[in-house]
């Protein structure tokens, strides 16, 4: 279900930002990508396959002001966690199915293309890939010093927030946090009262459709949406609750330290340019 959730925000993300037919290359990109890293099985060729589609995603932010892209990286570490747990096939056709689904019913309801381009420049690119990669890789660092069972939700989490316009990053981090804490709430209430998991999967792909429409909202709906999303695509306890609002809370600190540094960096380096 974590694979099918994944695909389905990559899909219904990807047709929301760039109308059918002319997403149908990303959605390419991320299927491949994906199935790729799934066969070859392979960690070290799974990073490389992240560090490809995080500089490709760049590239398509600094061109097209789109990032369609991002999805496909959320969605190879939810397919990959996936694939831990259950045969490769299976874990591929659920993601594939989910992509569908997501591209079919942002289609149906007519939110092609509704999610604003963001400003598109080369160093707005060069700060989503710097701000994907490293964060990208702190997450996975930390995540593997956590002796925790559910210490990947710190990668996941922290991908989220590629989906929010760069120039908000540090100032809705805050309210970022509170809203995908609320997300995680609902979730857990709906898990542990035995909600049937047909019930969990309509509202897990309606949230889906909430977070891809209020993608550009001043308040972070879609983290609260996406969150549960994931969530739900996921068997939780009260304690994978905790383990979730941990992991929360690492990226925040992640994130406004990470944006800090960086444009930091990039005012140095624009400042050294016009000399």
């Amino acid at each position: 279900m974590l694979a099918a959730s994944g695909g389905f925000v990559f899909g219904s993300f990807t047709v929301a930002s760039v109308a059918l037919p002319l997403s149908l290359w990303r959605i390419a990109v991320g299927l491949v990508a994906v199935a790729l890293a799934v066969i070859v099985a392979n960690p070290w060729f799974s990073a490389a396959c992240l560090v490809v589609l995080i500089f490709v995603a760049s590239v398509e932010f600094s061109r097209a002001g789109t990032r369609c892209l991002v999805g496909a990286v959320f969605a190879l570490l939810a397919v990959e966690v996936g694939a831990a747990k259950s045969p490769d096939q299976l874990v591929l056709a659920v993601y594939g199915l989910g992509v569908l689904a997501g591209m079919i019913a942002t289609w149906a309801v007519g939110l092609n293309g509704i999610v604003p381009k963001g400003q598109a420049s080369e160093a707005q690119g060069i700060f989503m890939f710097l701000f994907l990669a490293i964060g990208l890789l702190c997450s996975i660092a930390v995540a593997a010093s956590l002796d925790e069972p559910r210490s990947y939700w710190v990668a996941f989490i922290f991908v989220l927030r590629g989906f929010v316009p760069l120039e908000r990053q540090s100032s809705s981090v805050v309210a970022y946090a509170i809203f995908a804490g609320i997300g995680i709430l609902l979730s857990v209430l709906l898990q542990i009262n035995n909600v049937p998991i047909q019930v969990q999967l309509l509202i897990a792909l309606v949230a889906a459709a909430i977070g891809t429409k209020y993608a550009a909202h001043p308040l972070p709906v879609s983290a609260f949406a996406f969150t549960v999303t994931i969530v739900l695509g996921s068997t939780t306890t009260m304690q994978d609750a905790v383990y979730r609002a941990e992991a929360i809370a690492i990226v925040v600190c992640l994130v406004l330290v990470l944006v800090f540094v960086l444009e930091w960096l990039l005012k140095i380096a624009g400042a050294r340019l016009k000399r």
